[in-house]
């Protein structure tokens, strides 16, 4: 069985349907080591901390960006190839802006 973040690697929309993400951003924009996740119920959790999930023992551990929400003007992060996965808190009326000029490339949720 592969593990949950290799299918939502192979399929990101399909998997985000079937399992929204709940995310608790509150530093700024990091390269997070340790990001575990699991399943909970009908839900798939990703935080900084161990989550309260129904088998801690399949609890999954990855590396990841995590691109903080901003009010106000973009506040750019740079995506380098410190890990392949980047997270961010749920869209509601903010959007994602990628500037794909710089290398490496840059994103702000804004």
């Amino acid at each position: 069985m592969p593990a949950t973040i290799d299918v939502l690697m192979a399929d990101p929309l399909k998997f985000l349907r079937t399992f929204p993400i709940k995310l608790s951003t509150a530093k700024a924009s990091r390269v997070e080591e340790r990001v575990y996740y699991g399943k909970k119920k009908n839900d798939l959790r990703f935080d900084t901390v161990m989550p309260n999930v129904d088998d801690p023992a399949k609890v999954e551990i990855c590396r990841a960006h995590i691109v903080q929400a901003q009010h106000g003007a973009p506040n750019f992060y740079s995506l380098t190839d410190a890990c392949d996965l980047m997270i961010t808190s749920q869209l509601s009326g903010c959007c994602m802006i990628l500037d794909k000029s710089a290398s490496p490339p840059k994103i702000a949720h804004v």
